[in-house]
């Protein structure tokens, strides 16, 4: 898990958000439960505007650790571009 997200930081400074998508989505699939892997893959959806992923992924990670400060200021902090 953690060789992919080093691979999505890295495609990500690269400015190529295809390929740091899906580095995100394979560490996803590896560690589905770790909410802090969401909140990267919603933030990089947000940064190209498609704030309906970056929420859904938000609540997604937050059945994970809704109680989690952080994490939940995140999800307010989203904007979510929808209405």
């Amino acid at each position: 898990m953690l060789t992919e997200v080093v691979r999505a930081g890295t495609w990500r400074k690269l400015g190529d958000p295809e390929r740091t998508v899906a580095a995100f989505e394979r560490a996803l699939a590896l560690d589905p439960a770790n909410w802090s892997l969401h909140l990267d893959l919603a933030d990089v959806h947000a940064e190209q505007g498609d704030f309906a992923a970056a929420v859904r992924l938000i609540d997604q990670g937050m059945e994970h650790e809704s109680t989690e400060l952080t994490h939940r200021a995140a999800g307010a902090a989203t904007p979510t571009g929808l209405g």
